[in-house]
């Protein structure tokens, strides 16, 4: 917060893809209410997913002509809008949005991904996910932009989809009425959520009938950690975003698996695009022991940081690995790298996002909010991994069917998902 504008909300988080945001999944889905009906934004919530890592490239497209007179010409082309251009409709509030919203996202090419002009809705969504605080319908869903329709993948336990009976493979059509061929899942997410105890309309396609499923918007549980333990001592702690209550929830899972007979563990981060910059620290240095280097640091200036663990670590001398993928980004990426470098943790699966900046989120006068970067962060031994990722020590292609498997339970999940497999075997032999 900004002690001399007192209307300045700031948030600082990591975050891998643009909004609405947070936790993972692999396949482009968002668990609703989250990035969907009425969850959290998922990594699907988030625009379906974050960007392929070959997207990275354009970042590199610098403009290669100085443009000069910069104040002059944008007054000019102001004027000319203003006065001449064939829509009369158009206000100044249009043009300074449109100039607000491309200052930020096209000032500085390498970064155009992450630095964005929110609008309130976006905003308030953003920040509810932050806190745990969604109000949606309870449905995990992928969505198709060309086609407008969104598949769901589930509907979560004791929410109001599992009531209305919404199952896997239904297609969603129309929300209140509307479609969304040409759109963004955002677009379909945000229509879906709402206020508690408001109705909402959904055209559901359940193979060759369609029919009308009403809703009554609630408050979502949804929870971002989850504790499980395997066979022979192991245990599989899945972490797919960090939310204010993540580093709690880390703990007391770690804690549980302690209790169980913990020999070792497995950190499955990929359904993990990032967060809350404060619950990624902190969730890595339950891990850590005292002193140890969770990230560094580097700012606008140059100044360099280093954030380090402070108390014991949760469990200790228990052997490590860490699944990642194309979807492990930004504070999920930091947890991976740091304990790699720290504890010589494992890394099973396939290479991660490669989004190393912290993003910082300020509220405007007008309640829209601006997200730009503040600082790159590195791992412990100061790698640039931007645009890179972190490379996997036992390279496992993933399961065809990974996106159906995620929803599945660990022990389920078990029998037939190769990443999981390849890590329990490296454990079991004390790798």
């Amino acid at each position: 917060m900004d002690g001399n504008d007192g209307y300045r909300k700031k948030v600082t988080f990591w975050l891998a893809a643009v909004l609405p945001l947070l936790v993972a999944a692999g396949s482009g889905a968002a668990p609703a209410g989250r990035g969907t009906a009425g969850g959290s934004p998922d990594k699907g919530a988030a625009e379906a997913g974050a960007p392929a890592a070959s997207s990275y490239e354009h970042w590199r497209n610098q403009p290669d002509e100085p443009y000069t007179d910069g104040e002059a010409s944008f007054q000019r082309i102001l004027t000319v809008l203003r006065t001449k251009y064939v829509d009369e409709g158009l206000t100044d509030d249009d043009f300074y949005r449109a100039a607000s919203r491309g200052l930020l996202q096209y000032a500085d090419p390498a970064r155009d991904a992450w630095n964005k002009l929110l609008t309130p809705t976006e905003y308030a969504e953003l920040i509810a996910d932050l806190n745990g605080q969604v109000v949606g319908v309870g449905l995990e869903f992928s969505f198709e932009s060309e086609s407008g329709m969104g598949l769901v993948l589930s509907a979560l336990p004791g929410t109001p989809a599992e009531a209305a009976g919404l199952k896997t493979g239904d297609r969603i059509l129309q929300v209140d009425g509307h479609s969304f061929a040409g759109k963004q899942m955002r677009d379909m997410v945000y229509a879906i959520r709402g206020k508690v105890g408001t109705p909402v309309a959904l055209t559901i396609l359940r193979e060759a009938t369609v029919f009308t499923a009403k809703l009554t918007r609630s408050k979502i549980n949804w929870d971002s950690v989850d504790a499980t333990m395997l066979d022979h001592g192991t245990g599989v702690v899945s972490i797919r975003s960090f939310a204010k209550a993540t580093p709690e929830r880390v703990r007391t899972g770690l804690q549980a698996l302690e209790q169980k007979g913990l020999k070792a563990l497995i950190v499955d981060l990929r359904r993990c695009p990032g967060g809350s910059f404060t619950s990624a620290v902190a969730t890595t240095s339950l891990f850590l022991p005292d002193g140890a280097t969770v990230v560094r640091l580097k700012e606008r200036d140059g100044t360099e940081d280093a954030k380090t663990a402070s108390g014991e670590p949760v469990i200790a001398d228990v052997p490590i690995s860490v699944l990642i993928s194309g979807t492990t980004a930004s504070g999920c990426e930091l947890l991976a790298a740091s304990l790699k470098q720290n504890l010589g943790a494992t890394l099973v699966g396939s290479r991660s996002f490669g989004k190393w900046s912290i993003q910082s989120v300020d509220e405007l006068p007008n309640h829209y909010a601006m997200k730009y970067t503040v600082a790159s962060f590195y791992p412990p031994d100061g790698q640039d991994l931007s645009g890179k990722g972190l490379t996997p020590d036992v390279p496992v292609a993933a399961a065809p069917d990974e996106a159906r498997l995620q929803r599945e339970s660990v022990a389920t999940r078990l029998g037939a998902d190769p990443v999981l497999q390849a890590a329990q075997r490296l454990l079991q032999r004390g790798g």
